[in-house]
């Protein structure tokens, strides 16, 4: 056993038992190994992350219909997205509601004293669920540490399948590692079965890189692994301990952040 764990199993046991996910808004960032949602702070390094890959992919994207998934309690990427003059704006959050106090004081921080707020907030449409958008209309779908935390990928990616237009691209930012940052594998010692009944806060289904790629090929998406990056150090020392339900021959289990680049072709 890691001696380490004398620490992290108690800590997941709060995290799972004693703190809801409204608490964590409030408190989040002053709990050790825990790292608040990005669009809550300081939503401009989101934005500088897609427009560096994209700039790469020399996507330009003002003209386009973008759909950013997750975004979590504001809109603060959508209104960085719109002082940019990105296209047509749709952001998608089905499970936390706007926390307005949060997305006004964003809103007022980000927007430059010449520019009229509403004219911005106008141009970003928030949505609870994707059903309202038409078939083959999105250009665009973006996430920033998303796919990790959903547990129906599949069912997604239909969905987001549904709405992609035939020429579309999907840009996903997908951060692999356990969420409590200290130990980024730790969650790799557990079978799943335990993982699931007594330690998984409720938005960690532990997923590999190699089982997300498998299920995109087989709803009909190409992707290319733009980026991927592996805690050489940290995997080492955690392999002998890691359960069963892994593949330790998978070349990608010990990844902890990949940028997957996604189409129909």
């Amino acid at each position: 056993m890691l001696l380490s764990n004398l620490e992290y199993i108690p800590l997941r046991l709060i995290r799972k038992f004693l703190l809801t996910e409204k608490l964590l808004l409030k408190i989040g960032q002053f709990l050790p190994y825990y790292q608040t949602n990005s669009n809550q702070i300081n939503p401009t390094i989101i934005l500088e992350q897609y427009s560096h890959y994209l700039a790469k992919k020399q996507i330009k994207p003002e003209a386009l219909s973008i759909l950013e998934i997750g975004v979590g309690a504001t809109n603060s990427t959508g209104y960085l997205m719109a002082l940019q003059n990105w296209g047509n704006i749709f952001l998608f959050e089905p499970y936390i509601s706007l926390s307005i106090k949060e997305d006004d004081a964003l809103l007022a921080r980000l927007c430059p004293k010449d520019v009229i707020k509403t004219t911005i907030v106008q141009k970003v449409k928030r949505l609870n669920n994707l059903q309202t958008i038409p078939d083959n209309s999105i250009d665009l779908i973006l996430s920033n540490s998303v796919l990790e935390h959903v547990d129906n990928l599949e069912n997604l990616f239909i969905e987001l399948k549904r709405i992609l237009k035939p020429t579309g691209k999907m840009l996903h930012l997908v951060d692999y590692r356990d969420h409590f940052f200290k130990y980024p594998y730790h969650f790799l010692q557990f079978s799943k079965k335990t993982w699931h009944s007594y330690l998984n806060p409720g938005d960690l289904p532990v997923w590999r890189l190699r089982e997300q790629l498998e299920i995109f090929q087989q709803i009909g998406f190409v992707v290319e692994m733009m980026e991927q990056h592996i805690d050489t150090a940290h995997f080492e020392k955690i392999k002998p301990y890691i359960a069963n339900d892994y593949d330790l021959n998978d070349s990608l289990l010990g990844v902890t952040f990949a940028v997957l680049w996604i189409g129909f072709t």
